[in-house]
């Protein structure tokens, strides 16, 4: 036996023995695997200095090639192992650029200073690293022997390569990758589905993923499409033109999950990177911080401080508040309804209870709030986008990086507070931390366009439909601006791509109809109308554009029989008196029109934002009541 390895230190309320190979935390045993507790060893000696990572590397794996990824995941082990919180590591110290030291008080003993007794318990956190090869759809390693997963895994993001022959390999092997699209997960069991945990995966590496400037992600938006169980990854891929997909199984059998994940180059189908893990539910959250730490070390992207600050930021610790937040995620993105809007709200909202400091879930709930006043028009603004503002102030207070809460603040400043500056700040901030979110950009342009910046509008809403470029409604909104500025050719090109995604897209109908309108073709226009408002279900929106359009066209009687209709169907359900005052404009009854626009200021409708171009409007122009107007909501500079 070498003195070295008789060798005991003490530190905190720790003792690690090298001879027996175990670590104590006040006499009960700590459970480390090998390579952990080599790691552990191989720093306490050098404590107090800084150990790099070749060396510590070395001395772990002797004469061995190991990707770098495998160090972080042991030194992860070893903070959860000894307690370490995020932001307070106490015992191991990351230098960035250089490696790691052991930065705690360490006394050595002498072999025949008594022991204390021993407490054996068992934990364990496994991963399993697959070999990288070709591409098959739906195959991947099944080992029966092990457990289930967790729901953070693959923020790996296929960025570490596991076991190639030399690190430089892997580097590049992944270098270049600039575009990726997590794909929702799919069951190791069909029988035993689980579509919220499904899409959850792919949301939380979205969202994490999402905050590295250098790497464009699709939005969760992009990939729900391809959730079905026979999806091809490498078809997913090319349809959603990015350079690499991640994809992968998960499954839940009580208190456990399974992963596994695979990295997939479009290009050629090669797998670059594969990984298992096996892990209790509960656990996610480390499992979470040692991927991100993978990502730091080995994707060949530079990431600055902030970032990789984002993207391991934990934002709950309780794996329940997390399981409702998903949920809530997940009835949110689905089709916009107005039950499926209050299940969200009913999600998130149980999210905050057994979390009161879910930062993330207090915007989730202001942005369901802001979505049930805006546009769709299920209640009143007046009655939710009061409901959102402290909520998002409680959740930029708690987390002053989340960009999800920066843009829902700038929708509440654009459209409900008619503060064109304070809503401003808040998109460039929004951006600034995260460029991926799509929805930052495509309302900034909304903002654009009440300046009147129609062309800046147009490449905010082309960043959008970038982001998701599969999405009907990202390729007809780049059309807005074109519309408002007059430019009804350029209008339409947009509005008509988006039918050749989908033909049942009933906004695209709606706004083609209007161009009809504007440029004369009135039959044309109510052709197309009066298919958005079938297609749509009987949207409020669509059946007040078709009385417009019956006004415009001179069939006064049809126009007010949908006012009627409209004024009837408010005893049953919301419906905004802008859609009224817009029919009221279209039949040129003014003081009509005047009233209800009246009502619509007292509610702060969304749409009065868009008076100076609204061509619907064109009526009521010159009437001081308008310029009054304009003046109350801040449209006149």
């Amino acid at each position: 036996m070498s003195a070295q390895n008789a060798r005991i230190y003490e530190f905190g309320p720790f003792r690690l023995d090298a001879q027996r190979r175990r670590l104590l935390r006040e006499g009960e045993a700590v459970p480390l695997k090998p390579k952990d507790f080599d790691t552990l060893l191989a720093l306490v000696e050098q404590g107090g200095h800084v150990l790099p990572r070749e060396v510590l590397m070395e001395r772990v794996w002797p004469g061995s090639f190991v990707e770098e990824g495998n160090l972080s995941l042991h030194i992860s082990n070893l903070r959860k192992a000894l307690g370490e919180k995020r932001d307070q590591h106490k015992y191991i110290v990351t230098v960035p650029g250089q490696g790691y030291e052991f930065v705690a008080d360490v006394r050595e003993l002498q072999r025949n200073e008594p022991e204390l007794p021993v407490t054996e318990s068992s934990t364990s956190l496994h991963t399993e690293d697959l070999t990288p090869g070709h591409y098959r759809p739906g195959t991947f390693t099944q080992n029966k022997t092990r457990l289930f997963a967790t729901i953070s895994l693959v923020l790996a993001l296929g960025v570490g390569g596991y076991y190639y022959k030399t690190r430089k390999a892997m580097v590049e092997t992944s270098t270049g990758v600039k575009s990726i699209a997590v794909l929702p997960f799919k069951p190791l069991a069909a029988a035993d589905r689980d579509e919220t945990l499904e899409l959850g995966m792919a949301d939380t590496l979205i969202t994490s993923l999402s905050n590295i400037k250098g790497l464009t992600v699709r939005p969760t938006s992009a990939v729900r499409r391809y959730s079905g169980l026979e999806q091809d990854a490498i078809v997913a891929g090319r349809e959603l033109q990015v350079e690499a997909v991640i994809e992968g199984n998960i499954q839940r059998s009580g208190d456990r999950v399974r992963v596994n994940a695979r990295l997939i180059r479009i290009a050629d189908g090669t797998a670059l990177w594969a990984e298992q893990f096996d892990v209790k539910f509960g656990d996610i959250f480390s499992v979470q911080d040692l991927i991100s730490q993978r990502l730091t070390s080995t994707f060949s992207l530079r990431l600055t401080g902030e970032e990789k600050e984002l993207i391991s930021k934990r934002r709950t610790d309780n794996w329940q508040a997390y399981e409702a937040f998903l949920k809530g995620r997940y009835f949110y993105g689905g089709p916009v309804t107005q039950e499926g809007l209050q299940k969200s709200i009913d999600y998130f909202e149980q999210a905050i209870k057994l979390d009161p400091n879910y930062a993330e879930a207090y915007a989730g709930l202001a942005n369901a709030y802001i979505r049930g006043g805006s546009v769709w028009g299920f209640l009143s603004p007046r009655e939710t986008f009061p409901k959102a503002e402290p909520i998002l102030k409680k959740a930029l207070e708690l987390d002053e990086s989340l960009a999800d809460a920066h843009a829902s603040l700038a929708r509440y400043r654009l459209y409900y507070e008619w503060d064109w500056t304070g809503a401003e700040n808040e998109f460039k901030r929004a951006i600034e931390l995260n460029p991926n979110v799509a929805i930052a950009h495509h309302e900034y342009a909304s903002l654009l366009q009440v300046y009147g910046q129609f062309d800046k509008a147009v490449a905010e809403r082309e960043i959008a439909r970038r982001l998701d470029p599969l999405s009907p409604n990202a390729v007809a909104t780049v059309g807005y601006p074109h519309y408002f500025a007059g430019r009804y050719d350029e209008a339409i090109k947009h509005f008509q791509q988006a039918l050749e995604l989908d033909p049942s897209f009933s906004w695209s109908h709606l706004w083609i109809g209007q161009i009809y309108l504007e440029t004369g073709k009135l039959q044309q226009g109510i052709d197309e109308i009066q298919k958005a408002v079938k297609l749509s279900g009987g949207n409020t929106r669509a059946i007040a554009t078709l009385g417009y359009a019956y006004a415009v066209a001179g069939k006064r009687n049809e126009a007010l029989k949908v006012i009627a209709n409209l004024q009837q169907l408010a005893k049953e359900k919301y419906v905004s008196p802008y859609y009224i005052a817009v029919i009221h404009a279209g039949l040129n009854n003014r003081d009509q029109a005047f009233i209800w626009l009246e009502k619509a200021f007292d509610e702060r409708q969304p749409y009065l934002t868009l008076l100076n171009y609204e061509p619907f409007l064109v009526n009521l122009r010159g009437d001081a009541r308008f310029d009054d107007l304009r003046k109350r909501i801040g449209l006149v500079r």
